[in-house]
This record gives C-alpha cells, structure tokens and sequence, in this order.
C-alpha cells in the first residue's frame, strides 16, 4: 500500500500546476504568464535537450568542426597519408623493376642470357642427385670446341669488330612529329614523336628486350639491348607486345602508341638511344 501511495503522490506532484508570471521592473505591471505543470517543464527541458544534441551531432558529422575534436584525423592529413602510402608502394616496385633490369642488362652484356621469369622461380629444383660427370660424348665435344676456338677471334678483338653506328640502318621506330627534341642539358635524353591513332611503335634494330614493365612515371617501358653497345628505349607505351628476354627483329611490332606514365603531356612516344652508355642524339641517325 505504501509504494501505491507513494506512485499516487508522485503523479499527484507531476501534475499540479505552477504559475510562471514576469513582471516589469519599474512598474510591477505583469507582462507575461504561463501555467506549466513538472511533467509539461520536464518534457520541455527534455526535448530542448534532445535538439541541442541532434543540432551539436549534425555540426560534427556534416561541418569540419569535428575537425577541432582531440583525436579526429584531419581529412587533408588522412588523404596524404593514402597518398604517400600508394607513392611507397609504387617507389619500392620501380626500384624492383631497376634492380631486375640491371641484373639483366648485367648478364646480357656478360655475354649470357637472361632467364625467364618462370625458370627464376623454380627454385625447389633437387640438385643432390645431379650427376656432374662428364661421359665420352661430352669430352669429345669439348675438344672439338676447344679445337675450334683456337682459330677464332678472343672477346677483345670481337669488340674493335663493332660497327660504326653512323653507319648502320636504324628503322624509324613511328613516323610523326617531333615535338622534344633531344636536350640532355636538361635532363631530356631523348626524343619526343607524336603520330596519330593506334600506331604501333616498333624496333630500331634487331636486338633482346631486356627490361619490359609498367613505371609511375614513365608508364609502360621497353628497353632493347643491341649488337655494338647500343640500347633503344620506348617509353609512355599503351601495351607492352614483347616481354623480358624476346629477341626482336629490326622494324617489328613491339608495343602500342600511348599516353601512360604521370610524366606526360598527351600521346606521344619518349624515344632514346644509348651508346656505349651515353645517351646520343637519335635525330642523328633516324628520320621520324
């Protein structure tokens, strides 16, 4: 009985009327007055509550006040940490790329051939039961090599052989215009052609591809190792049509006309020359 009592006494409380009267200062004439009962107060107080909450949610989630909140990440922060992380990313495959067509151009220039990329990967190749013998076929073709070899030209005289490259017949590797024209003053060690259409760019002389990759910069490359310390470059290709270790023939297809890579200004084809590791000017030996 007493806790009904108790309930009856707080609705009762709930319920009774209280009169809110302003009165002006001077005159003490009435100016305004309300009849407000605890439950119609509370449930006024509760909803103004309520919509300077919504009101304070909304200011954070749609203004950049949330901004000023200790602990939120500003959103230009957030979008430059994304940044530099795909920068990262894209940096530690271009120095992949660089180490793997160094190692190539390595062995090329060793005298070797580079390995495919599946035959690099096999390395669960048992070795323990190789048999490293030589048999009687093997001796006599050594001794007919070894035979051979005394009649021919060592390395070193192989090399004086090099042809002059004034006067070998490099083909074009696109027919266009000239727009850049080869200024390593600059840092330019190139030339820049622009053609018209899916034109396919091709090979200046016959030779070994020896790097063939996507760069941030410089989109989809193609480098080519030539007989006489020579090697071509491609860049800011559309498709790559050649991959690492394919040896290509003078005037054949090796990649599509484009406009990859950040460093780029429209379609055009980046086109270097290299000789004996210097850049030379290509414009000196091809007509584009």
């Amino acid at each position: 009985m007493s806790s009904t009592k108790k309930k009856r006494n707080i609705w009762q409380r709930m319920r009774l009327k209280y009169r809110i009267t302003v009165y002006n200062y001077s005159t003490l004439e009435e100016v305004w007055s309300q009849n407000i009962t605890r439950g119609t107060f509370f449930t006024f107080v509760g909803f103004i509550s309520t919509l300077i909450a919504m009101i304070v949610v909304l200011l954070i989630f749609l203004t950049p006040v949330r901004e000023f909140i200790p602990g939120y990440m500003d959103t230009e922060m957030k979008h430059n940490i994304i940044t530099s992380s795909y920068k990262i990313d894209s940096i530690e495959n271009a120095l992949r790329q660089n180490h793997q067509y160094l190692t190539t151009l390595k062995i090329i220039l060793n005298g070797g051939v580079p390995l495919e990329r599946d035959t690099a990967r096999k390395k669960n190749i048992d070795t323990k039961n190789i048999d490293f013998s030589k048999s009687i076929a093997d001796s006599l073709f050594v001794h007919q090599i070894e035979q051979e070899e005394r009649y021919n030209l060592s390395v070193s005289e192989i090399k004086k052989t090099n042809k002059d490259i004034n006067k070998l017949k490099f083909f074009p590797p696109i027919k266009g215009m000239v727009t850049n024209r080869f200024q390593p003053s600059q840092g330019h060690n190139g030339t820049d052609i622009v053609a018209s259409g899916d034109n396919v760019i091709c090979a200046t002389l016959s030779g070994t591809v020896i790097f063939a990759e996507w760069t941030l910069q410089t989109g989809y490359v193609m480098h080519i190792q030539h007989e006489n310390n020579l090697v071509s470059v491609y860049k800011h290709n559309n498709k790559l049509l050649k991959e690492t270790g394919d040896f290509v023939k003078t005037g054949e297809a090796i990649a599509v006309f484009g406009n990859s890579g950040e460093q780029t200004t429209g379609p055009h084809l980046h086109f270097e020359l290299w000789y004996n590791g210097l850049p030379v000017n290509p414009e000196n030996f091809i007509v584009f």
